[in-house]
């Protein structure tokens, strides 16, 4: 019983290999189960897993947790990588436990960082986490499983029977079925609604072939404290779509890994994938993925068994999504790709008036060290995305693509720091050399505000392992319109208020010299926070309702300041980025009596157009040349440009 687990130790081995003749549906090697009640209720671990206390260092046989744990001499625990490397995760047998101090006889490899920094007021927890994997209950496949990656699995089939299962402080390992969709360790397939009647919750999925705990056209089910490492494939999988209002809450991922034969983006994993949005995930961790954290990715309609017309995932909204970190993942902490735009009526009408778009929310969200994005967003409705901290992370701490629906995204009361205290620069590598960390990447499209954001230690000077200059960046502008959209695209407006700067010698960053407008509503962006310093006369610096934009010669009007004026170069230590490609066009700082807006070149007639230069040629006797841009950038068809409202220019092409 759940108030009286069992006292002994039990071991059920599951014997088979590719050639045992499999039952239909349920497969082979396996605990299946159709209807009934299944519970097992192993000696519960307290806790699961926590976080070091302090810094392990190579060579030491002991680590110092968080809090006092009742794990036991002979149980296997796994310790979180700790750096980019996300190959850096450890499996030891404790020799020893001493209330919060676990000692082991084999020696450490790699260092685990236990503690917090504090950067100018912001403290951060950077502590690894560390899990016990051992149960008192174990499920397991038989010793010869890893010859052909087939372990065993246990599936809950029952769509028209009544179900109970609890599983509690139950060990899985060697497990799963490698390249087989659907022998999962635990798998609750077509199950419909299960509300109060399934749950998983302390178990430990290891050393699996096929993922750790999967649900498959199943809602209302509780996964919560359970420890899962090195597995094939996504690890923590919510499968076609047609889930919803199931809850992980407290689950720790470590290392899942790529495979191939299966669905294609399982040669992308992640620790925790999700196919619709209306599922809650609180305080989970993951860590040491080859690629991704937490991976949102809803369909039009759910997929295989599951489609139907009726529902549409990816416009449902997200559930609850708090108080998750990521870190030392291969590519992403947390990502939602390809699309999300959550509606008000599920497959409802498409006209935004009669069907609004939704606001999704992600919050309180801590990662770092991700060899890409600490968070992306690719092409999404209406978010709010509020007291998230991204620090170490090698290319931007949050990256959005494109944003659609009148609400547009809101970032607030968040904190990016390009480097934290142990980064040293013989651990970190430039993932864009050219640019650097970026702090935020803005939108190719309207909508974006940051509110109460902070910026840290953004600026040119420092060096990577390679002995490569860095030009980290707070804010870059107009995501991907280097790479993957036409060169029309570009002088999208973001506002910012209440914006803080510490030790940032580049507060943004142009990636082509056509993008983009930053409105300081409050004259923070420019100034200083929390009321901007004293106004040079004649100059917007630290002007509420100013503008920050390409520094072009035709916009260029009396009262603006260009990045390498005087005034800018000394304003605060910095000189608020520059472009860096080969026409080397600073930024300008324009005060509110200019409003400035966006004219689009798109589509001309002869085609050829869009292969000339031309120039533009303003009231005030300045011009601005443009380039063709598809020598660097590609096909494209057409230009985008800012002009200074009220003003006349003429464009003449060449």
């Amino acid at each position: 019983k759940k108030d009286r687990p069992y006292q002994h130790k039990a071991t059920i081995t599951l014997y088979g290999n590719r050639s045992t003749i499999p039952l239909p549906v349920y497969g082979t090697k396996n605990i299946a189960v159709r209807g009934g009640s299944v519970q097992l209720f192993g000696q519960p671990k307290t806790p699961t897993w926590t976080r070091l206390a302090a810094t392990a260092m190579p060579g030491d046989t002991t680590i110092k947790l968080r809090e006092t744990v009742n794990w036991a001499v002979g149980d296997e625990i796994v310790i979180a990588p700790g750096s980019y490397d996300y190959m850096e995760s450890e499996v030891r047998e404790i020799s020893a436990v001493n209330g919060d101090v676990i000692s082991f006889a084999e020696p450490l490899l790699w260092e685990h960082f236990g503690g917090v920094e504090d950067h100018y007021g912001t403290v951060v927890d950077m502590s690894v986490e560390v899990g016990v994997l051992t149960r008192s209950i174990r499920i397991q496949g038989d010793v010869d499983s890893w010859r052909e990656k087939f372990g065993a699995h246990m599936i809950f089939h029952s769509p028209t029977l009544p179900l109970k299962a609890s599983l509690e402080y139950v060990e899985y390992r060697r497990v799963g079925q490698a390249k087989i969709i659907g022998r999962y360790p635990i798998h609750f397939h077509l199950e419909g609604n299960r509300v109060n009647d399934v749950y998983v919750r302390g178990c430990s999925v290891h050393h699996s072939f096929n993922r750790a705990i999967v649900l498959h056209a199943t809602s209302f089910v509780t996964v919560e404290n359970n420890v899962g490492y090195d597995t094939l494939g996504h690890m923590y999988f919510v499968e076609d779509g047609a889930e919803k209002y199931n809850t992980f809450k407290g689950n720790l991922g470590i290392s899942p890994k790529p495979t191939g034969g299966q669905l294609s983006h399982d040669v992308f994993p992640s620790v925790f994938w999700l196919a619709n949005p209306l599922n809650n995930f609180i305080d989970n961790a993951a860590a040491g993925s080859s690629h991704m954290g937490f991976w949102i990715s809803p369909p039009e309609h759910p997929r295989r068994r599951s489609f139907t017309l009726l529902e549409c995932p990816y416009q449902v909204p997200l559930g609850t999504m708090t108080g998750n970190t990521a870190h030392s993942n291969g590519r992403h902490g947390f990502w939602v790709h390809p699309d999300h735009y959550a509606r008000e009526v599920e497959c409802g009408h498409p006209d935004e008036h009669r069907n609004p778009f939704v606001v999704s929310k992600v919050s309180n969200l801590r990662t770092w060290k991700n060899g890409e994005q600490g968070m992306g967003l690719v092409k999404v409705g209406p978010y709010v995305v509020e007291n998230v901290i991204a620090i170490d992370c090698n290319d931007a701490g949050l990256e959005v693509g494109d944003v659609t629906g009148q609400q547009g995204l809101t970032v607030k009361d968040s904190v990016f720091i390009a480097h934290s205290k142990t980064n040293r620069p013989n651990e970190w590598t430039l993932f864009r050399p050219v640019t650097g960390y970026r702090g935020l990447i803005t939108p190719k499209s309207e909508g974006f505000r940051g509110i109460n954001l902070t910026f840290i230690g953004y600026k040119s000077g420092l060096t990577d392992v390679n002995g490569r200059s860095a030009n980290h960046a707070g804010v870059y502008t107009c995501c991907r319109c280097w790479n993957d959209c036409s060169s029309e695209m570009g002088v999208f407006s973001y506002r910012f208020k209440q914006t803080r700067w510490f030790d940032c010698g580049n507060r943004v960053m142009f990636g082509w010299p056509h993008n983009d407008l930053i409105i300081d509503e409050d004259g923070t962006f420019t100034g200083a926070f929390p009321t901007p310093a004293s106004i040079t006369s004649g100059t917007a610096i630290g002007e509420p309702n100013s503008t920050i934009l390409p520094g072009l010669l035709h916009v260029t009007m009396p009262g603006c300041v260009v990045g390498d004026s005087p005034n800018m170069a000394t304003y605060q230590g910095t000189t608020y980025g520059a472009w860096t490609g080969r026409r080397n066009i600073p930024s300008m700082v324009c005060p509110p009596k200019y409003a400035f807006h966006r004219v689009v070149l798109f589509l001309p007639i002869p085609e050829n157009y869009v292969y000339y230069n031309f120039d533009i040629s303003s009231a005030n006797g300045l011009h601005s040349q443009f380039y063709d841009e598809s020598k660097d950038r590609g096909q494209t068809s057409g230009w985008a440009l800012p002009v200074v409202t009220t003003e006349t220019d003429m464009i003449p092409f060449r």
